[in-house]
């Protein structure tokens, strides 16, 4: 019996990871060119090769989620030990009843945003209940996927259109768009460095964190993806070497970045430029929720709410660039403190937090901060919470990790 249990159970999440696969295989299928290749073909039109919708990889998510919620229901006894993330989790959805109802939102929409958020959350924990006892066959689950992107990395940069991001043509993009593409890379990014990092090979390295950051700066051109693995990258530079751990160096390392930030500050016009109107949208956005009723403050105005014009993008109506500013106008203040309690639950001893995981953490919440980040997009958040998941096993022990 237990045999057959463990089974079913095992059969359940490898249906998980080849469903994530096939997410990632047909997410060329969902790239669109926008305003500036309006008259080049899609990938959908010109490779869809066996003919299925443009739509089908968001549509795996309607398998994906309840068969995670499965696996982890049959590991209740595990689950019981992420009672504070269960707890939030439960909150945002509890809060987006309320949203729906104070709004006449319809409830499908409303928990849209919360499942996106969650469900690459409950693949991180599976991930770590499955392989809690073998490390080596995680480790093999995150080599897998990292070279399956590379793999379609390589095929779309071969086969597929250049992108354009800010007016400026980019290369081209497999997963989705150049956003989510972006955030991709950087995940597999940040697991190659660990691996290497896990080697003790310091100058492989540096190496390969220069060479992948100017990838991603000069490929693409994403610049919350590039501040994303730039906290990362200073993480695993003050982890490997005692150069960085010293004050004086430190403060000369971050003059260059604190003078570019005080110009930019001093310029507000320049700012707003190099924000690309952002600035306009959140003051927009701050002006409407000053003005807000305290239910609105808390409860949000339901989804949807959030799209705008302003000033700078007078052309269509836009959402706030920013999920924190997006989560409270949409579900209001209590959803958003819900959101960074859940990912700030994820650390393991927040007094002295191990320096990689925090930076991931930290790189997570950042590109909701100062845009539409990772947590709005699960194809992006499947790939970095495995890599997060690999790391996690390799660093902690497993009573550590369940709290035992």
């Amino acid at each position: 019996m237990i045999y057959l249990k463990t089974n079913i159970n095992s059969l359940i999440f490898k249906t998980i990871l080849f469903l994530i696969v096939l997410k990632l295989v047909f997410s060329y299928l969902t790239v669109e060119h926008g305003w500036w290749l309006r008259d080049i073909p899609t990938n959908a039109e010109r490779f869809n090769i066996f003919n299925v919708s443009p739509n089908f990889s968001n549509q795996l998510d309607f398998l994906i989620t309840p068969l995670l919620g499965l696996f982890l229901l049959k590991r209740i006894r595990r689950l019981k030990q992420f009672n504070v993330v269960l707890g939030l989790i439960g909150f945002m959805f509890l809060l987006n009843l309320f949203t729906a109802f104070y709004n006449g939102v319809g409830i499908l929409d409303s928990v849209k945003t919360t499942l996106k958020i969650i469900t690459p959350i409950l693949l991180f924990y599976s991930f770590l209940i499955f392989y809690e006892n073998d490390k080596a066959k995680a480790k093999k689950v995150m080599v897998f996927f990292i070279k399956l992107c590379v793999v379609l990395t390589i095929i779309g940069l071969i086969f597929f259109h250049n992108s354009v991001n800010r007016a400026t043509e980019q290369w081209p993009v497999y997963f989705a768009g150049i956003h989510t593409h972006s955030y991709v890379i950087t995940s597999i990014f940040i697991g190659i460095s660990y691996l290497i990092y896990q080697k003790n090979n310091v100058v492989l390295l540096f190496i390969f964190l220069i060479t992948s950051f100017l990838i991603l700066q000069i490929g693409w051109g994403i610049r919350t993806a590039v501040i994303f693995y730039l906290v990362f990258i200073l993480s695993m530079l003050f982890v490997k070497h005692a150069f960085f751990k010293y004050m004086i160096f430190k403060v000369l390392f971050f003059l260059p970045i604190i003078i570019f930030l005080g110009i930019l500050i001093s310029d507000t016009d320049a700012l707003n430029k190099f924000s690309s109107g952002r600035l306009d949208m959140y003051s927009d956005k701050l002006k409407l929720l000053f003005n807000s009723s305290i239910f609105d403050f808390l409860l949000g105005k339901g989804y949807g709410s959030d799209l705008i014009t302003t000033e700078t993008w007078w052309w269509k109506e836009k959402g706030s660039h920013s999920d924190f500013i997006t989560f409270v106008f949409e579900n209001g203040i209590l959803y958003l403190l819900s959101f960074i309690g859940l990912i700030l639950s994820l650390l393991k001893n927040k007094k002295f937090p191990n320096i990689i995981i925090l930076s991931l953490l930290t790189g997570y919440l950042i590109s909701s901060v100062i845009s539409n980040g990772m947590a709005i997009r699960p194809l992006a958040a499947y790939v970095f919470f495995i890599v997060l998941g690999y790391i996690y096993l390799s660093t902690y022990d497993s009573k550590t990790i369940f709290n035992e």
